[in-house]
């Protein structure tokens, strides 16, 4: 199933809702990241990818990803010397 960002974004934003989190701007930055990077994608290139149009501290991109890896938005792929981030196969099964 393929989703544009916007359709995206409105059923994550319902979703983390209904579980008690908000969709802060920072979540949604981090989102938006991984969204459009399309690959695994280690959270310090997330952080840069954020920054050149708003200003993220490093710390806020890896809690924000550990909430959407926590429920299932997002997954964390473990290489052999490193770990990335990706949108997760199952997220259409959470929304």
């Amino acid at each position: 199933m393929y989703l544009s960002y916007d359709q995206l974004l409105c059923r994550v934003e319902g979703y983390l809702k209904t579980i008690g989190h908000k969709p802060t701007k920072q979540r949604v930055l981090v989102l938006h990241a991984v969204y459009h990077l399309k690959e695994i994608t280690e959270a310090e290139d997330i952080w840069i990818h954020i920054n050149k149009e708003a200003k993220i501290s490093l710390a806020s991109v890896y809690n924000n990803l550990n909430v959407l890896v926590r429920n299932g938005i997002v997954s964390r792929v473990r290489l052999v010397q490193r770990s990335g981030y990706v949108l997760s196969d199952n997220l259409f099964d959470s929304l």
